[in-house]
């Protein structure tokens, strides 16, 4: 059965059950009753506006000319069903609706969702080393600008796919960049602690490798006004070197990145605004290296804030990190990575308003 055969089929059903005996007319709104609760996750390929409450279905078919509603309570519906409907196209007869919470004066507008960000990959070279970098561009509304997303010391993995998808719904380009080429991850720390320790013996390396990302988005003419970097662990340290050198960004997040540098920035030479998220906890990064940090960063008459997350360790917004324990340095931890994200979202919104 084709594609089209299913959606004829799909919209007759609709007016067969919900308008009997209709026939071709305007196309009108009905709201359908829910009866059950929220949906535990949203419906994949669709992305919404703010967080938000399923409340109705908005059904689009052609209505009698009295205008006859009806409205029938739901079951639970299926995000797989929706999906299947979607990809065939049925987006055009069925709608899905959302409302925030209700201020005090009145209800809230509601507000459609959204197409879902859309993923690809990104290749580009630099230093005669092939690059593969992802990218997910925002479902819809303005674009706020482009977000640069350094991986941790193993690589480009799942866990920096999945913030740049994270990024995308706060509506700015998301582009996960390849510090280290395409396929190469390490397997374990030891490999990884091969991989970034190149890195942090040629700082030179490590800022052009976040150049030629650049470029590389400028080549595709994706390169917005607003340009912001963040980075965690190894990457963390990457975006905070590429500020302290004076690189053409806006705002700069590190996330329990690394504080060490081999000198201290000039007066003026830091114009990125600078967030650094630290586990107070970190036994990876010492108070030693925390003052100076702040000291060299005040000296150059940078734009920063320094914020140490009470009891986190290293790794804290990495779920693969696992959970804290006795003596362990590296461990998830729920507030410190929640509350780091929405501290980046203020930055951001302080750093490139729109």
């Amino acid at each position: 059965m084709t594609t089209r055969a299913m959606i004829v089929i799909f919209q007759t059903i609709l007016l067969a059950v919900l308008v009997p005996g209709s026939r071709a007319a305007p196309a009108q709104e009905v709201e359908v009753e829910r009866t059950q609760p929220p949906l535990a996750e949203p419906i994949p390929n669709f992305e919404h506006v703010q967080p938000y409450v399923y409340r109705d279905l908005v059904l689009r078919y052609p209505l009698p000319e009295d205008g006859f509603t009806r409205h029938i309570p739901l079951a639970e519906p299926s995000p797989d069903a929706y999906t299947q409907l979607i990809s065939d196209g049925v987006f055009a007869a069925l709608g899905i609706a959302q409302e925030g919470p209700r201020p005090p004066d009145g209800p809230a507008e509601p507000r459609i969702w959204q197409r879902g960000n859309r993923e690809y990959d990104l290749d580009y070279t630099h230093d005669d080393t092939d690059l593969r970098g992802f990218i997910v561009e925002p479902g819809g509304g303005e674009l706020r600008g482009t977000v640069l997303i350094v991986h941790a010391w193993k690589g480009l993995g799942d866990e920096e796919k999945e913030r740049a998808r994270m990024i995308a719904r706060l509506g700015y380009r998301a582009f996960a960049i390849d510090m280290y080429g395409q396929g190469v991850r390490a397997e374990d720390n030891e490999e990884a602690s091969k991989l970034a320790g190149t890195y942090y013996a040629d700082r030179q390396l490590m800022r052009g490798r976040v150049r030629a990302a650049i470029d590389a988005l400028k080549n595709e003419g994706k390169l917005t006004d607003n340009l912001a970097a963040i980075g965690y662990c190894f990457g963390g340290t990457v975006v905070l070197e590429c500020a302290r050198h004076g690189m053409d960004l806006d705002a700069v997040v590190s996330f329990h990145g690394g504080l060490t540098f081999e000198s201290a920035p000039r007066r003026g030479q830091v114009t990125a605004s600078v967030l650094v998220c630290n586990g107070y906890a970190d036994p990876y990064v010492s108070m030693e290296d925390r003052q100076d940090f702040k000291r060299e960063m005040q000296q150059a008459g940078a734009d920063f804030v320094f914020i140490d997350y009470a009891d986190a360790v290293h790794s804290f917004t990495s779920k693969a990190a696992g959970e804290p324990a006795e003596g362990k340095g590296a461990a998830y931890d729920e507030k410190a990575d929640e509350r780091s994200w929405r501290a980046m979202r203020d930055w951001f919104e302080q750093a490139m308003p729109n």
